[in-house]
């Protein structure tokens, strides 16, 4: 990596150095003037626009957005759309219906329920994952 350092005694000036990390951590910087101490001086990352540390995530909605004016012209577009907090009653009810609705339509499947369904889903991709392999799976005894 190429490191930019600064002689400690600031006679010397600014310079960069080559090192690898494991010779950084070992020995540091030292000015190659004069031998002496040095420290690492970070420099400002260029950056092209504005760079949000992380973009805002709508995961109710199946959105992402990289800043708050984009997120407010997206929904003045959808005025039927605004975000739920998770502790309210609307979110819970929310929940509650699409839950139930799930259920139903696994119950029409012939499933208990719908975590019987993932169960068996997954029971059944996992069974015939172990047959493609070629692997003897032992027998259950009832």
């Amino acid at each position: 990596m190429l490191y930019q350092g600064e002689c400690t005694s600031l006679q010397c000036g600014q310079f960069e150095e080559l090192l690898s990390l494991r010779e950084y951590e070992k020995k540091g910087l030292t000015c190659p003037t004069c031998a002496g101490s040095a420290r690492t001086v970070i420099q400002a990352v260029p950056t092209v626009g504005a760079m949000p540390s992380r973009p805002i995530e709508m995961n109710q909605i199946g959105q992402s957005f990289t800043s708050n004016s984009e997120m407010r012209r997206y929904f003045a577009k959808h005025p039927g759309r605004h975000v739920v907090d998770k502790d309210s009653a609307e979110w819970r009810t929310m929940y509650d219906d699409t839950r139930n609705g799930a259920d139903a339509a696994a119950k029409a499947k012939g499933y208990k329920d719908v975590r019987h369904e993932q169960r068996s889903v997954k029971r059944e991709r996992d069974r015939k994952r172990t047959l493609e392999a070629g692997v003897d799976t032992p027998k259950l005894v009832k």
